[in-house]
């Protein structure tokens, strides 16, 4: 019982014994004295228990986090930092990899043979329900950032669930610039485009508008050679027949197009 609870018991006798005119005895007295000490000391004790266990709990968090920002090999194996080459990230089974957040927090990721990346767990020795909950959340949202570009060469997952800025702070912290970028996988290799803005495309959408644009006519559609097509920061004109020659390496979206008719 709360002490609220015990302050409407008291309450309740007084009113029944102002209505009935009945005066408390000294035996009555006593008895709800003897019995309101009592839960006060009850409470006293469990708020106690209470604070030790929520103080230990703390105390256990902040030792694994500091056994995981400590940690320099897993199964014997050296964490490497998580960084791009020429643009290109590469995850390999068997290697950790060592990701800071935007928050400061050390996050240590590996992969599987399916393209799964995570943080392993049971190899660092740690529980996951002794993680900090806003630590554990961070770690969510990056195990399943990676794994979808990984897996899903369309980039619709990530698109779906990231805003621009987030996925680009992420990718930068790996070394990850605007332009087109890899992720490797095992052997399995994603192709993608960011742009400024942290928005995603997949290579396949870029060469799919460069293939519609090199086998149009232009000239079908009223555009003459004096038309300009600025295509990914480059100039282009159509030829003598009325179509594009765009090479293959050129971003050709919505967002890197312009065409002054």
């Amino acid at each position: 019982m709360k002490l609220n609870d015990n302050f409407k018991v008291l309450m309740s006798i007084n009113n029944y014994n102002n209505l009935t005119g009945n005066k408390p005895t000294h035996s009555n007295t006593k008895a709800l004295n003897k019995y309101d000490n009592n839960h006060l000391k009850s409470s006293y004790f469990q708020n106690k228990r209470d604070s030790v266990f929520i103080s230990n709990t703390a105390q256990q968090l902040s030792l694994n986090y500091e056994k995981i920002i400590s940690m320099k090999r897993v199964n014997d194996e050296e964490i490497n930092v998580l960084e791009s080459k020429n643009n290109t990230l590469e995850f390999k089974k068997g290697t950790y990899y060592n990701f800071q957040s935007s928050n400061g927090k050390r996050i240590i990721l590996t992969t599987d043979e399916y393209g799964h990346v995570t943080m392993p767990f049971i190899e660092l020795g740690i529980s996951s329900d002794s993680i900090a909950t806003s630590h554990l959340k961070e770690i969510d949202r990056i195990e399943k950032f990676f794994t979808y570009l990984s897996r899903d060469s369309t980039a619709l997952l990530v698109n779906l669930s990231y805003k621009e800025n987030e996925a680009k702070d992420i990718l930068s912290r790996v070394g990850i610039e605007p332009g087109f970028f890899k992720i490797k996988n095992g052997s399995k290799t994603n192709e993608f485009y960011l742009l400024e803005n942290g928005k995603i495309y997949s290579k396949h959408q870029s060469e799919g508008h460069r293939h519609a644009f090199n086998t149009s006519n232009f000239f079908k559609e009223g555009y003459t050679k004096d038309s300009l097509f600025i295509i990914d920061g480059k100039e282009f004109k159509l030829n003598d027949d009325g179509y594009l020659n765009i090479p293959e390496g050129t971003a050709c979206l919505t967002e890197t197009i312009k065409i002054f008719k």
